[in-house]
């Protein structure tokens, strides 16, 4: 396995158990997502979270 599927793993772990700050596509408001894919409790979105490893 290499080293950013391992960073994706990771990330996903953090979103599963503490959330993740993001930004909903539809309504732009901030909330913490606590899984995938995310409800935006602003709007009711549902969208997939991608995270970008680098």
């Amino acid at each position: 396995m290499d080293l950013n599927e391992l960073a994706k793993q990771k990330a996903q772990q953090i979103l599963n158990t503490q959330g993740i700050d993001v930004n909903c596509p539809n309504c732009h408001q901030q909330f913490s997502a606590h899984s995938n894919p995310a409800n935006c409790p602003h709007c009711g979105n549902t969208f997939t979270v991608h995270f970008n490893v680098r």
